[in-house]
């Protein structure tokens, strides 16, 4: 993800939190992915993506959760799974990032 310097380092701060959250009125736990996302970076897009057997991934099963502005020209970015963690065998979640031409 690199660093807020601007250089393709890796660095604290870019790194990804993976975790779980309450949402649905604290009736539904989800899985979460937090990234720190550089807001001028031009020709990039994120696709946050879940899976059940690391083989098919799919884009349509997580939501956009927040984003909080880091006044440093990033800004920290939440999405989450739609699936309830009590009635998932399993899930993974994952960050593709592309850039577009």
């Amino acid at each position: 993800m690199g660093s807020i310097n601007g250089d393709s380092a890796p660095s604290p701060e870019s790194a990804l939190i993976l975790g779980s959250s309450l949402f649905d009125g604290d009736t539904v736990e989800s899985l979460t992915l937090t990234f720190r996302r550089n807001t001028t970076a031009e020709n990039i897009e994120f696709f946050v993506e879940v899976s059940a057997d690391l083989e098919d991934w799919e884009t349509l099963d997580s939501a956009f959760v927040s984003s909080v502005p880091n006044n440093d020209g990033t800004e920290t970015v939440t999405y989450r799974s739609l699936s309830d963690v009590a009635l998932t065998n399993r899930e993974f979640i994952r960050l593709r990032v592309l850039q577009t031409p």
